[in-house]
C-alpha cells in the first residue's frame, strides 16, 4: 500500500512539474550584422550566445546555448547578400528540453554617408618612404529582404515530444555609426548601432509523439487559428577591432502579440568573432577610394 501511495505521488510531482515546464517555439534569430559597405568586401563571423527563459514562477535563467556562423559579400556597389546557420541547446545547467535550428538568408543595400575624413603621413620602422593613414567617421544604413527556415523540438519525458517547422520572410533595417582607420600600421574598427527586423513567422508540418502536452496543444491552437505570426526583433550592437579580427556583442528583444509572446524566448545576449577577408589578405578595397577622397579634402 505504502509503495503503491509513493507511486501515486511521484507521479503526480512528475505531472506536475511537466505543467509549470514553459516551453518555447522561437528565440532571436541571426541579425545579418557583418556591415558590409563596399563593393568586394567579404566578411565571416562566429558566435556564441546565451537565451534567458522567463520560468513559470518568474525567475530568469540562461539556460539555452546559442551557436551561430555566417557570412556575407558585395558582388556589386551598393549590393550586398549574406547567409546564417544557428543552433540552439540546452546548457548543462538547464532543466530545459528546447532544441533547434535556423538558416537564413538575405539580400539588401548599404550606404555609408561619411562626415568626416583625415588622413597623416608616417615612416615605418627601416623605410625611407612615407606611408598615409586614412581615418573615416560617418554613418552606415543597410536594408534587407530576408527569407529563413528552422525546426524547434520540445521534449517532455517518457518519450514525449513535439516538433514544428517555421518559415520566416520579413526585411532588416540597420542604422550604425562606424569609426575606420586603414593604411597605418594596424587597421583600426569601431561602431554601435541598432538594427530593427520586422517579420512573419508561418508554422507548419507539426509533429507531436505521445499524449500531447498542454503547452503544445494552446501553442497548436493559435498557430491553427492564424495564417502567420507578426514579430519585431530588436537588436542594440556594438564592435570593435584590430587588424582583420572584430570582436562584436548583440543584445536581442522580439516583441509579438500578448498571446504569441509567452511562447517565445524574448530576451538574448551574443558574442562572437568577426573576420576581414579583404583585410586578412591584405587587400583594403576602400583604401583606393579613400585615398581619393582625402586627396580632394586636404590636398595631399
Amino acid at each position: 500500500m505504502k509503495n503503491c501511495s509513493y507511486l501515486i505521488l511521484l507521479m503526480c510531482v512528475l505531472t506536475f512539474g511537466s505543467s509549470c515546464t514553459r516551453n518555447y517555439y522561437y528565440s532571436p534569430q541571426a541579425t545579418h550584422n557583418s556591415q558590409i559597405s563596399e563593393k568586394g568586401e567579404i566578411a565571416v563571423s562566429a558566435a556564441t550566445g546565451k537565451v534567458g527563459l522567463n520560468d513559470y514562477d518568474g525567475s530568469r535563467a540562461d539556460k539555452e546555448d546559442k551557436y551561430q556562423v555566417q557570412a556575407a559579400y558585395s558582388p556589386l556597389k551598393h549590393l550586398a547578400i549574406s547567409s546564417s546557420l544557428s543552433f540552439a541547446r540546452p546548457n548543462k545547467l538547464s532543466n530545459g528540453t528546447t532544441i533547434g535550428y535556423d538558416t537564413d538568408f538575405a539580400v539588401g543595400s548599404y550606404l555609408f554617408l561619411n562626415n568626416q575624413n583625415r588622413s597623416r603621413e608616417y615612416k615605418k620602422i627601416g623605410e625611407t618612404k612615407s606611408s598615409i593613414e586614412y581615418k573615416e567617421r560617418g554613418f552606415l544604413f543597410d536594408a534587407y529582404l530576408t527569407y529563413g527556415r528552422g525546426q524547434v523540438t520540445n521534449k517532455y519525458g517518457f518519450g514525449r515530444k513535439d516538433m514544428f517547422d517555421y518559415s520566416r520572410y520579413g526585411m532588416k533595417f540597420g542604422m550604425y555609426y562606424r569609426a575606420r582607420t586603414t593604411g597605418g600600421r594596424f587597421n583600426k574598427y569601431f561602431s554601435i548601432g541598432l538594427l530593427v527586423r520586422p517579420a512573419m513567422l508561418r508554422f507548419s508540418d507539426a509533429t507531436i509523439i505521445g499524449p500531447r502536452s498542454s503547452s503544445s496543444g494552446q501553442f497548436l491552437a493559435i498557430v491553427n487559428k492564424r495564417d502567420a505570426i507578426r514579430i519585431n526583433e530588436y537588436t542594440l550592437t556594438g564592435q570593435i577591432g584590430v587588424g582583420c579580427i572584430r570582436l562584436f556583442g548583440n543584445i536581442n528583444y522580439i516583441a509579438s502579440s500578448r498571446e504569441f509572446s509567452y511562447y517565445i524566448d524574448e530576451q538574448a545576449f551574443q558574442s562572437g568573432i568577426l573576420l576581414e577577408v579583404n583585410s586578412l589578405f591584405g587587400k583594403n578595397k576602400g583604401k583606393n577610394k579613400g585615398k581619393n577622397r582625402t586627396k580632394r579634402l586636404t590636398g595631399l
